[in-house]
């Protein structure tokens, strides 16, 4: 009999705009259920003699959690030094780390897309990178998770700004921008004290936001070349999920039987 898993999820079930790492959870419970697998978050009074799912962010709450059996799914940069190698973690990417890849898609691929209504709008993010004022246009418009009512009105946004700028430059709004037709400039001048950094070179690695993106003003002709490839290329990067998902499942099944 399987072990049923729990989600600890910090969000509540009706955010307006979820993050993509809640987007991640919602996913990743129902690619497990699809395969036949018994999956609740922490509200929802689960078993004791579940498998446990954490975000590193959650890891001061796992620390002193009693569940026995407990894993780590990490979506940033990489695995905090808190958690011991000998922990069962995964990552959303290998190429910061070694530890087993765990991929589920968090964009609504049929909203995220071109609706032909381009204006000369510049839009910009700061998320968790550092802000410089100067390196932004006159008129432009920050997006934020307090100025959109919903993610469609967002989407309709991103769709009709010429480009936009992203002061993180490890976000999904970066590729959601890309999916809408919309090139990014990142400008990646620093990070929020309590979030890993990214240098450029470590973002291109990743492989995901490999059209539509500069990452200097330079780089913008090619940008604007190639945006309407991006949503292609992450199309044929979602062939390699359910096989990470499989594996998760077989990993987690194995060490805690």
């Amino acid at each position: 009999m399987p072990i049923p898993y729990v989600i600890h999820n910090w969000h509540t079930p009706g955010m307006y705009w979820p993050s993509g790492g809640a987007r991640a959870l919602v996913e990743i419970r129902r690619q497990l259920e699809l395969r036949g697998h018994e999956v609740r978050y922490q509200w929802e009074n689960p078993s004791d003699d579940a498998i446990w799912l954490f975000s590193e962010s959650r890891y001061m709450v796992a620390r002193d959690h009693p569940a026995k059996r407990k894993c780590y799914f990490f979506g940033n940069k990489e695995a905090n030094p808190l958690i011991s190698k000998d922990e069962c973690r995964f990552v959303w990417l290998k190429a910061i780390s070694d530890d087993p890849v765990l991929n589920v898609n968090i964009f609504e691929l049929d909203l995220w897309k071109p609706y032909g209504n381009k204006t000369k709008t510049v839009g910009y993010w700061i998320g968790k990178g550092a802000f410089d004022p100067s390196l932004v246009p006159p008129g432009a418009i920050e997006v934020n998770r307090d100025n959109f009512r919903d993610r469609t009105e967002l989407a309709r946004f991103m769709s009709s700004c010429d480009y936009f700028i992203s002061f993180d430059p490890m976000t999904a709004i970066v590729t959601e921008a890309t999916f809408a037709g919309t090139p990014v400039l990142i400008h990646n001048i620093g990070h929020s004290s309590d979030q890993p950094g990214w240098t450029n070179e470590e973002v291109k690695s990743v492989g995901w936001n490999k059209y539509g993106i500069a990452y200097s003003p330079e780089e913008m002709d090619f940008a604007r070349k190639t945006v309407h490839l991006a949503k292609g290329h992450y199309k044929e990067i979602m062939k390699t999920f359910p096989k990470t998902i499989d594996n998760f499942i077989k990993i987690t099944q194995e060490r805690f039987a």
